[in-house]
């Protein structure tokens, strides 16, 4: 399940120039925060949200979001945060890809200095 969460965030929130991107991030330490703590209506919302963005997909005539490369994951994203009610979970994605970047010790000491 958390290479689907991982796919979503990183569609969400890609890396860019002077920025890491969630792929880039050991997230380990931070799906063990997530999974303890998070409020069971968000990690059920991130839950559906990776599963259903995940493979709608496929109704593109596309691979599945953890198969896609970084550049077809964001075409993807795109499109499919224009979609009704999938608009809302994509931004559930984009809420959690946050907390999880700003979550790594490296983004924490760059934002500090």
């Amino acid at each position: 399940m958390r290479t689907w969460r991982t796919a979503l965030l990183s569609a969400c929130l890609p890396g860019g120039p002077g920025r890491p991107g969630v792929e880039e991030l050991d997230l380990a330490p931070f799906w063990a925060l997530f999974d303890s703590t998070a409020p069971p209506h968000l990690r059920l919302g991130l839950g559906l949200g990776a599963g259903v963005v995940g493979l709608l997909p496929l109704l593109l005539l596309r691979p599945p979001l953890p198969w896609q490369s970084a550049a077809a994951r964001d075409a993807t994203i795109r499109k499919l945060a224009s979609w009704p009610a999938v608009g809302e979970l994509v931004e559930i994605g984009k809420v959690v890809a946050c907390l999880a970047v700003f979550h790594d010790p490296g983004v924490q000491a760059a934002v500090r200095s």
